[in-house]
């Protein structure tokens, strides 16, 4: 009996843990949501909105903006706001378009999301020399060409409203890159009380109203009396039921107040609505969504707009398919080719033509959808609209795609410098059971000799799922357990999830219910309560500064016990997860500082608690170590704060493919330090699809292994023999690269400040197309910077692959005859299972360390190799980035940046910046220089006559024993 009934409630446990995330079928499309309805099929409307000229001027509210008046699609007075700011990043402007309320503008009645933005950016101040205005247009130009002949412009045209920014493209035409309202669809939904909505909601009557929810007074309001800001207003009858009389009942006590107390269902889903689960939505403020059509005349492709599950070159949208949705969900085993969001959401696009590439950052944090659709050939239109907060719109005019990434980096903030560990292999698992399996899976590393740098413990290393504390009887000596893997030059991550565990003589939940900290409940009075990995919890306010600010306190041994300099973090489940939400999410009315909703700032939710996070371990370590955070959940600028992964995807094929399309995604979307999990996390990947995505993860920023707790263990040496081996050698390689992985991070996150090759700049992992005409529709294939493109694999039981090379290029198969170099085209590679399609192209210098050792730690003071893949006129150029690679000295100087010259007769190596402190690791020398395709070279010698040792082998030569240290200037002839 005991037995039968321990089954079934393992089963009946079961079946709940496969339904706490949210499946597709319970997360809403737009057919389901009233303000993407009311934007989706509409007619563009006229009249359409029209600027006041004679309003327009510069600093009337703000001394950096152009600002005027304008009316809405529709209405006669001039009840909005408009301002234009200009910012100088790097040789060109990015112009930015916002709109809000006149009447709440001053005391930001809707939400905004400035906080995300470059804190040091701020906008130029402009001059009368750049603003033109006449009956029909104003003209605001970039600061020193009031004539709009080379810079970016933004021209307005007055009635109807329209905008287009023009700049030059790539060939030096001048070129209309980006439209606004072309297509007529602006669209501002203004916050409305009852007195209002009554005359502007054809036959209106009483009966539509809730019985006794006012006075006859309270609704005789005076139209053009300025609306009473009543947002804090308690709504004394939330909690009573709508009354179910017929309509034709007496009304003469029904009266409107509050705009949820309307019934009456002519404006849809406008003060409540249903969600999928049950839940009610209640909409106290009424509609108040946004929506514009940006329009990219000059470019035929788009990317970017992540998190979700599609192509990378985006497809139309079109009437059938659901639009682009941006709604951070916990979702369970999502599938592919969906518009529906994940976990993380950038409102960003990218157009890229030709001639020209260009993007634009719709910066609102509330549910947002967008759709896409075509032309004219080489044209494409998208339009967005959000549930509410102000429309802010920020255009990069690029022309290049690594200018455009250098713009919106610039503007959203760089990637934080990487701590060095955090580029190597990660091995983590749900879960490993105790201390002694971390310390038998630390070992094995060592038996097997594979490097690697990180071990990491999800939620069950907890106390009853309580965050800062350790579960003792399986976790006897958390300090000790960490040491020793610190011993060998490795990293221990715990996860660390925003919901608390309501429970007394917990410290994190006394701390948050002693200083008020959690996300309030409709009313605004209690606690929003809600369900997930411990039971009953909290949601910490992640959005206000003082919240964060005790969450930073969190971070040191005293309230986290065994917090060691060896930790660093996982945030997870913050979009936040609430199991018994709607949507596996907090309820929309939820109140957060300030008293703005949740529907407000529900998709940075995740960029605050990264945030969070990341300052408290810059903080407790007193800014000596960089801190590592993963964070599942993220908003445009996230990557300021550590690391993403594109969630919890299948152990498939054909997740495995899309492995390419959403890291891509985010790489161009300015999250360029992520990746996918290894395996799949959930199921049993066979060993070859296992194989094959440590291949193809090998060559991404982030190369972590997870897996869910019911799947069957997969660590390296669980594999057969052959299957171990050959993951083996593909670890090694991820660590012969680290110098190459590292210097392209060092690119992404320094990229402004220091002299690196220009047309080497962008993130890590990039699309072929940055560098090379063409591959616009490219899926499968990419590059690691602008030296190696990657051909992965990714078809069960493929013996070949189609590499697919730019043309009038010379290419080197790394894994085949590196000694035949390949003329670029379209070539057939055999694949068995141990060969790896990657390719550096010709021109290209990259800087190598190829001792295999424990981690990255270990590796620090180890010798060079440099690899020398001459182009067609026998020349290469390249670089590298070193610092100490774990701490913030650099900003102090301890750093270098020196650039690689190859002239078919001497290899030069110069400083370019830094090189005049120490630091560990500056003194490395390099060990061996191959170059591929060297011909008839008598001898190579040193700048003091000294003569090396050399090889040719294939055609192939290898110099040894150089000695000449890296980091330095330094020439070495060949004869």
């Amino acid at each position: 009996m005991d037995l039968r009934r321990t089954v079934f409630w393992c089963f009946f446990f079961s079946l709940i843990a496969l339904s706490l995330s949210a499946s597709w079928k319970n997360i809403c499309s737009c057919s389901e949501v009233g303000f993407c309805r009311r934007h989706f099929k509409r007619d563009p409307i006229e009249p359409q909105p029209a600027v006041d000229g004679d309003s327009v001027e510069i600093g009337k509210w703000d001394s950096h903006s152009v600002t005027g008046l304008m009316s809405t699609a529709g209405g006669t007075k001039l009840s909005l706001r408009f301002f234009v700011y200009v910012y100088a990043v790097g040789r060109s402007h990015v112009f930015r378009w916002i709109v809000d309320d006149v009447a709440e503008f001053t005391n930001s009645k809707r939400h905004s999301v400035n906080k995300v933005l470059n804190p040091e950016l701020q906008p130029v101040t402009l001059s009368e020399a750049d603003l033109k205005v006449d009956k029909d247009r104003i003209v605001i130009s970039s600061p020193g060409d009031p004539k709009c002949e080379t810079s970016p412009c933004l021209e307005i045209a007055l009635n109807p409203f329209k905008a287009q920014l023009t700049t030059t493209d790539r060939r030096g035409k001048r070129t209309v890159a980006v439209t606004l309202n072309d297509n007529r669809m602006f669209h501002f939904e203004q916050h409305k009380f009852m007195a209002e909505l009554k005359t502007q909601i054809e036959g209106f009557d009483s009966k539509y109203c809730k019985p006794g929810s006012g006075s006859d007074d309270a609704s005789k309001e005076s139209e053009d009396e300025e609306p009473v800001d009543d947002d804090d207003d308690e709504d004394e009858n939330e909690d009573e039921e709508e009354d179910s009389s017929p309509p034709n009942e007496s009304s003469a006590e029904r009266t409107c107040e509050e705009p949820g107390d309307l019934v009456k269902p002519e404006c849809d889903g406008c003060w409540e609505e249903a969600v999928k689960g049950g839940f009610k939505d209640p909409k106290k403020r009424g509609p108040e969504s946004i929506g514009m059509d940006v329009g990219f005349p000059s470019t035929g492709h788009l990317y970017g707009m992540p998190e979700r599950a599609l192509d990378f070159d985006l497809k139309d949208t079109g009437d059938k398919r659901d639009p682009i949705r941006f709604y951070n969900l916990d979702v369970f085993e999502f599938e592919m080719d969906h518009t529906l969001g994940l976990y993380g959401s950038v409102p960003y696009v990218i157009g890229h033509g030709d001639d020209l590439s260009v993007g634009a950052l719709w910066l609102n944090s509330a549910e947002t959808y967008a759709t896409i659709s075509s032309g004219k050939p080489g044209t494409r239109q998208t339009m967005w609209w959000s549930e509410s907060g102000r429309m802010d719109l920020l255009l990069f005019p690029g022309p290049s795609p690594s200018q455009i990434f250098e713009q919106y980096v610039q503007v959203t903030g760089r990637a934080a410098m990487p701590n060095i560990f955090s580029l190597g292999y990660h091995q983590c698992r749900w879960n490993y059971r105790d201390q002694a399996d971390v310390e038998y899976v630390d070992s094995q590393f060592d038996a097997y000799d594979i490097p690697y740098d990180a071990i990491w413990l999800d939620i069950e290393h907890t106390d009853g799922k309580k965050y800062f504390t350790w579960d003792t009887s399986k976790f006897p000596d958390p300090t000790k357990m960490q040491n020793d893997v610190a011993a060998r030059g490795r990293k221990m991550v715990t996860i660390v999830d925003p919901h608390v565990k309501v429970a007394k003589k917990y410290l994190m939940n006394e701390i948050a219910t002693k200083n008020d900290l959690y996300v309030k409940d409709g009313s605004g009075k209690g606690d929003f309560n809600g369900w997930c990995w411990p039971g009953n919890s909290g949601y910490l306010d992640f959005t206000s500064s003082r919240v964060r600010n005790y969450w930073m306190d969190m971070y040191n041994s005293k309230n986290y016990p065994h917090f060691t300099e060896n930790l660093h973090i996982w945030n997870d489940m913050n979009e936040p997860s609430v199991f018994n939400g709607p949507e596996v999410t907090l309820p929309k009315n939820a109140i957060h500082e300030g008293g703005f909703e949740h529907r407000d700032v529900h998709n940075i939710y995740g960029y605050h608690v990264m945030q969070a996070t990341f300052e408290a371990l810059v903080q407790t370590r007193n800014r000596k170590i960089r801190p590592f955070v993963l964070s599942r959940s993220f908003f445009a600028g996230s990557q300021k704060y550590g690391t993403v992964w594109t969630g919890d995807n299948a152990a498939t094929w054909e997740q495995l493919r899309s492995a390419v399309p959403m890291v891509l995604s985010l790489s161009v979307s300015g999250m360029s330090f992520s990746g996918a999990d290894i395996g799949g996390f959930f199921g049993n990947p066979s060993e070859e699809l296992l194989l094959r995505w440590y291949q193809l993860a090998a060559f991404q920023p982030f190369f972590r292994a997870h897996a869910h707790i019911d799947t069957d263990r997969r660590e390296p040496w669980e594999a057969s023999e052959s299957t171990r081996e050959m993951i083996r050698g593909v670890i090694i390689e991820r660590y012969k690269y680290l110098p190459h992985w590292y210097s392209l991070s060092a690119m992404a996150s320094r990229g402004s400040s220091l002299p690196f090759r220009e047309e080497a700049k962008g993130p890590p992992m990039r699309p072929i197309w940055w560098h090379f005409p063409g591959f616009l529709g490219e899926e499968e294939q990419f590059l690691v910077g602008d030296s190696l493109l990657v051909a992965p694999n990714m078809h069960e039981g493929k013996k070949k692959v189609t590499v697919r090379l730019p043309k009038d290029n010379v290419w080197y198969d790394l894994y085949g005859a590196v000694s035949r170099p390949v003329i670029g085209g379209e070539l057939s590679i055999s694949s068995p299972l141990n060969r790896m399609a990657v390719f550096q192209r010709g021109g290209s210098m990259i800087v190598k360390r190829e001792r295999v050792r424990r981690s990255s730690k270990a590796m620090i003071l180890d010798p060079y190799t440099i690899d020398i893949a001459p182009d067609g006129n026998n020349t290469a150029v390249g670089e590298l980035y070193a610092d100490d690679s774990v701490s913030y000295e650099y900003e102090n100087g301890a750093f270098a940046l020196v650039h690689l010259v190859y002239d078919g007769n001497n290899i030069h190596c110069e400083v370019k910046a830094g090189g005049t402190k120490p630091f560990e690791g500056s003194e490395a020398v390099v060990e061996r220089i191959r170059i591929f395709t060297a011909g008839n070279v008598r001898g190579v010698k040193t700048e003091d006559g000294k003569y090396l040792q050399t090889k040719l082998v294939n055609n192939v030569l290898t110099v040894k024993k150089p000695g000449v240290k890296l980091l330095s200037n330094w020439t070495i002839t060949l004869e």
